[in-house]
């Protein structure tokens, strides 16, 4: 207890030696001096000392009784007490704690306020703490404890059962947050477990389907194998099929030439054994005519008979040819070829002569007759004309000396312009080609009135927007966008109302406005094909459909086209023209189809093929596409596949051209094609072997060298026909029924 005097004592004199002056602990007595104002006039002031002197006060309690505390363990250990004996704070019996009621453990403000150092005092003045009882010091004695030590130890144990009490609230607290997190760890788990099963059920699923999936995949790529296997089988049973079917044909096409050389053969046996025969009967008909022949006569044939005593020498052999069929010696078939025209003149002049001869007998006979009829005073100024009977008749034999050919300049026989027509055109084409022509000249001859009449300049500008909008935009990207522009072409021919350029229009309000529409429309459709379609192939199956149905229902706007494409293309026709002598012939390639540039010279010729193949290709596509919806049944084809077979008969009766034929010719075969095949079957392929075995070389014949291209192309795809026997659809091709 000295020491906590001495404490208190160094803390009075402390407090003193403050500016704040003196303090006095009595009671009644002022706490502050009165000459110092400032304390009477900051009573708060008092609040701080006080806290101060209770806090310095507290720390040197606690050092005494932590000194306390070692000086009675160090006793407890010299007297050999257990140090499990409780320490108390002074000399009365130890007091055990009593658990009092249920506190909240110390907030983290309060542990805060614990561990922080106290502030000066300067600026504690601002807060207002709760005013702690100055204790009193009195002199220490032995034995005795201050109220302040009993009230301090009271604290203590105060603090020591809210400790107590805070350690068990936290020890449940503790014990309680324990069994909430392993509750918490036991749902985590089971958790993660089922998560972990959820998931390995999923991955198993998974699994599962992709390898049912390439399981199905594995199946599919064999049944798909099994299909190609199956695919590529009947494909070379096919080839096979279709080789055997050519060896067929070229041995029956061998033993048709075989045949046909055995006839030629034979007939040209008979011919000679005709020509024999009438060598023997020439040779005794001369005889006898020289035998019966008169003098005078004979005199005017002097080389009758010794040329006919030769030829008697070979009648032996002749006759035992016609009789045992053994040829004679070759001299003697030469002997006899050679005499055998000379033979006839000479008894042509026999012939000649006898008639002559006859003549004069029977002139002189008359005349000896009139002679004796007449009166003698009469004299006739001429006699009258003799009667002539009739020569005996004279074999007709072929000359075998060969013909010479007529010149340019003469005019040409009934058999020379029959041969000329055969290598242009054939005679039935040639009436078809004249009547389209006569037919599109008497359109033309209708509407030129109108055509130049300044007055429906604007009723013709209007028919023209009618018919190009629609056909600029043609095309086969969608049955919905083709019909529209069908039914526009449809009203306007029909006479029906429509809108062009915003406005109503109808073309029957003048009579020539239907005529002149069918004319430009056909026009139009026609330099599709060699200015669209010869760039863009797919699009001739949109225009065919158009042409098709209109022709269908407007017959002559169907013979419009055909003679404009025949005028554009003459090849069509087939027309393979041969310039005139007299033609110009920048006129002669315009009649071709050729056009003039610019510059006025002829446009190449690639270019020239190009849009003749265009031409072609919608000429074809024409012939193959089939009727729209709303038509099937109602009308026939106009213009139908067999029209390519016709053109493809017809060209190989002519004489090729360079590029011309061998483009078209592979056009129409790329094209329709697949229809002829399905159509005409074996005929079409025999078809193909004759294009490809007779008429391909004639094409390579009259073929320019550096311009192959064509021939190559015609050459492979008669190649893959007769390989396979087949010909794909050609690409851009509309389905049955499209619109």
């Amino acid at each position: 207890m000295n020491n906590t005097g001495d404490a208190r004592a160094r803390v009075v004199l402390s407090l003193r030696a403050t500016p704040k002056g003196a303090l006095h602990y009595d009671r009644g007595a002022p706490a502050v001096p009165a000459a110092s104002p400032e304390w009477h006039a900051s009573p708060s002031d008092w609040t701080c000392v006080l806290e101060e002197v209770t806090s310095e006060m507290d720390r040197a309690k606690a050092q005494s009784l932590a000194r306390l505390t070692r000086d009675w363990q160090r006793v407890l250990s010299l007297s050999g007490r257990s140090d499990e004996l409780e320490v108390t704070l002074g000399p009365w019996p130890p007091t055990t704690p009593t658990p009092g009621p249920r506190s909240d453990p110390p907030s983290v403000q309060d542990e805060v306020q614990k561990s922080t150092p106290p502030a000066p005092v300067a600026a504690r003045r601002k807060s207002s703490p709760r005013l702690s009882p100055v204790p009193r010091t009195g002199s220490p004695l032995y034995g005795w404890t201050s109220p302040v030590d009993q009230q301090l130890r009271q604290a203590e144990r105060a603090r020591q059962v809210d400790r107590d009490r805070v350690v068990m609230a936290h020890r449940q607290r503790v014990a309680q947050v324990q069994v909430a997190f392993d509750q918490a760890s036991r749902h985590q788990y089971q958790a993660q477990s089922e998560t972990r099963m959820a998931d390995l059920a999923r991955k198993t699923q998974e699994r599962l389907r992709v390898e049912a999936e390439a399981e199905a995949e594995r199946a599919a790529e064999t049944r798909r194998l099994a299909v190609a296997r199956q695919e590529a089988e009947d494909k070379r049973r096919r080839q096979v099929q279709a080789q055997m079917e050519a060896a067929e044909a070229d041995e029956k096409v061998a033993q048709a030439e075989k045949a046909e050389k055995a006839e030629k053969a034979q007939a040209a046996f008979q011919a000679f054994r005709s020509e024999c025969q009438k060598w023997v009967e020439l040779i005794l008909k001369a005889e006898k005519a020289l035998q019966a022949a008169a003098a005078p006569v004979q005199a005017q044939s002097p080389a009758l008979a010794p040329f006919l005593a030769q030829r008697k020498q070979d009648l032996p052999q002749l006759k035992q040819f016609l009789q045992t069929g053994t040829l004679p010696s070759p001299a003697t078939l030469s002997q006899a070829r050679d005499s055998h025209a000379q033979l006839e003149r000479l008894l042509r002049d026999l012939s000649v002569a006898s008639q002559q001869f006859q003549k004069e007998q029977a002139e002189a006979q008359a005349e000896a007759q009139a002679e004796a009829a007449r009166p003698p005073a009469l004299v006739p100024k001429t006699p009258p004309p003799p009667t002539v009977s009739a020569p005996p008749p004279v074999p007709v034999v072929v000359s075998i000396e060969p013909q010479s050919r007529p010149t340019p300049t003469a005019p040409a026989t009934p058999s020379s312009a029959t041969s000329q027509l055969a290598r242009e055109i054939s005679a039935s084409n040639r009436a078809k080609f004249d009547a389209l022509v006569t037919f599109k000249a008497n359109w033309l001859d209708h509407l030129r009135a109108f055509m130049s009449d300044p007055a429906h300049k604007s009723f013709r500008f209007s028919c023209q927007k009618a018919v190009n909008t629609p056909v600029n935009a043609l095309n086969a990207n969608s049955s919905s966008h083709l019909r529209q522009k069908l039914d526009h072409l449809q009203a306007l021919l029909r006479g029906q109302g429509l809108e062009v350029t915003g406005q109503a229009f109808n073309a029957s309000i003048h009579p020539m406005g239907i005529p002149f529409c069918k004319y430009i429309l056909a026009k139009k459709l026609v330099d599709q094909g060699s200015d669209v379609i010869s760039a863009k192939p797919d699009a001739a199956f949109g225009v065919a459909q158009v042409i098709v149905s209109l022709w269908a229902e407007f017959g002559d706007f169907g013979q419009l086209i055909l003679a404009t494409a025949y005028e554009v293309c003459p090849y069509l026709v087939p027309y393979h023209k041969q310039k005139p002598p007299q033609q110009d012939s920048t006129a002669y390639y315009q009649s071709l189809g050729y056009q003039l540039t610019n510059e006025g010279s002829l446009e190449k010729q690639d270019l020239y093929v190009k849009r003749m193949a265009g031409i072609a290709r919608l000429y074809a596509a024409v012939t193959i596409t089939a009727l729209p919806k709303d038509q099937l049944g109602q009308a026939d084809h106009p213009h139908g596949v067999g029209y390519a077979w016709c053109w493809l008969s017809s060209e190989l009766n002519l004489n090729p051209v360079n590029d011309v034929t061998a483009t078209l010719i592979q056009v129409i075969l790329e094209v329709s094609g697949h229809k002829l095949a399905e159509m005409f079957g074996k005929m079409f392929l025999k078809l193909v072997v004759t294009l490809s075995r007779r008429y391909l070389p004639l094409i390579k014949k009259a073929t320019i060298e550096g311009s192959g291209g064509p021939v190559e192309r015609l050459e492979t795809t008669l190649s893959k026909i007769m390989s396979t026997g087949q010909v794909e659809p050609p690409p851009g091709l509309l389905s049955l029924g499209f619109i």
